[in-house]
């Protein structure tokens, strides 16, 4: 984290400002591991990642740093249920000697438990696909630019350009959609922020590597002075926020006067959706936002514009019919009403970004002498009942033959290993246009 960051924020519990406190590492001007301090606590850096979370769990993290422990910091905060492992621990701890032990015993369990995923952390030559694992979260996270719902983001890929001085991608999960606007939007800073460490640290890690990285609980208000952003992006993220009332006014108050709030794929509580989470109908979310004017749209409809038209359509007033009929929303708030138009030819941004790209993980390769035939395999059964679009619109099949084949190395796409003819070049874009080719972080895959 870099300590002039600190300038924007305040305390979410107290609402004074932060000071800079001890520091223990520091590389290249971002502070690694430390404290921050305010009126009414103390908060860790762990791995340049700032925790605003209070609790057993934040007590441990200032314990083992001030003993000079930061790979135990580190290793704890990206363990699963840290907080529940923590608070029983200091329970333990508080019933006298035999206690104690115990509750050293039990951090001692978990350390040998989380050993090996620590490690697999750390790997420097280890591919983000690579890393996770097989649970639904890890498997959605290996396979989320191949789910329509986050297709929903390339279309506003030019309106987000108009207000990219300071972005917050709020419940940035893994830094799937941080990387998009990394990469394609590259806004003067960047703000990367969920409520879970280990989500932070891969997105630090592969994604967005030059963000500032804040966990903390949404549930609370905003620790970011008024005016700080000029856009609050959300994706797939509104619906499972318990306090959503709260949060929308700390939205209001944190976007500058004329910036952008963007939240898309919400959930709309009058339709079924997996993992529903807390949603509301397309009324009850307008209904959140007081000081900015918003507009929910119905995702769908918006998608299919994007893949069948090249266009984005914000201007389009829908009936209440259209909009409670549909499973998921986009919500778009601003006072600059002039954002509300029908942009043309919105997949140019979104092809003129080739830094790094392979053929979807989603689909298997097998290698025919001279071609590559390409086979649709989702995850699970249950991949294409969720992302119904996906299923729809990538291809069950694909051959790739010909000039082509010069530039797959594997599962990547080396457009700097030969001439790449303007018609080739046509050709990749159409892949990518279907998403049988998809650009991604440098060592996603």
């Amino acid at each position: 984290m870099k300590l002039e960051f600190l300038n924007l924020m305040k305390c979410p519990y107290c609402g004074s400002d932060f000071a800079v406190g001890d520091i223990y590492q520091e590389k290249e001007g971002e502070v690694i591991s430390g404290f921050v301090r305010c009126e009414c606590s103390e908060f860790v850096i762990v791995e340049g990642i700032l925790n605003l979370k209070i609790g057993h769990l934040n007590n441990y993290l200032i314990k083992f740093l001030k003993e000079a422990k930061p790979k135990e910091a580190v290793r704890l905060s990206l363990g699963y249920y840290a907080e529940d492992i923590c608070r029983i621990a200091n329970f333990l701890e508080s019933r006298g000697l035999f206690g104690q032990a115990l509750g050293k015993i039990l951090l001692g369990l978990v350390k040998a438990r989380q050993e090996r995923a620590y490690r697999k952390y750390l790997d420097k030559n280890l591919s983000l696909y690579n890393l996770l694992g097989y649970t639904s979260f890890e498997t959605y996270l290996k396979h989320r630019f191949s789910a329509d719902t986050f297709w929903s983001l390339y279309p506003f890929i030019p309106i987000m350009k108009e207000n990219k001085e300071r972005i917050l991608d709020l419940g940035c999960g893994g830094g799937h959609a941080s990387f998009v606007i990394s990469t394609y939007i590259e806004p003067k800073q960047l703000v990367c922020a969920d409520s879970i460490f280990s989500n932070l640290y891969l997105a630090k890690k592969y994604s967005a590597k030059g963000a500032e990285f804040i966990c903390l609980d949404a549930n609370y208000p905003l620790p970011f002075k008024d005016g700080t952003f000029t856009l609050v992006f959300m994706l797939d993220v509104f619906h499972y926020v318990p306090g959503r009332a709260s949060l929308a006014s700390e939205m209001e108050r944190v976007i500058l006067p004329h910036g952008l709030l963007l939240l898309l794929h919400l959930h709309n509580s009058l339709n079924h959706n997996p993992a529903t989470g807390n949603p509301l109908s397309p009324s009850g979310w307008v209904n959140l936002f007081q000081q900015l004017p918003v507009k929910v749209l119905p995702e769908r409809n918006l998608i299919e514009d994007f893949i069948l038209r090249n266009r984005l359509d914000i201007a389009k007033e829908y009936t209440d019919v259209e909009l409670n009929y549909s499973n998921a929303l986009y919500l778009v708030g601003t006072k600059d009403r002039s954002l509300f138009r029908v942009y043309e030819e919105v997949a140019a941004a979104f092809l003129s970004n080739k830094s790094h790209l392979i053929i979807n993980p989603i689909y298997r390769i097998k290698r025919k002498r001279d071609k590559l035939i390409l086979q649709r395999k989702f995850p699970s059964r249950s991949f294409g009942e969720e992302y119904p679009l996906t299923e729809r619109y990538l291809p069950e099949e694909h051959t790739i033959e010909g000039k082509l084949l010069q530039i797959v190395e594997g599962s990547s796409l080396n457009l700097a290993s030969t001439e790449v003819s303007e018609k080739d070049l046509l050709h990749i874009e159409d892949l990518m246009r279907k998403f049988i080719v998809i650009n991604v972080p440098k060592d996603y895959y």
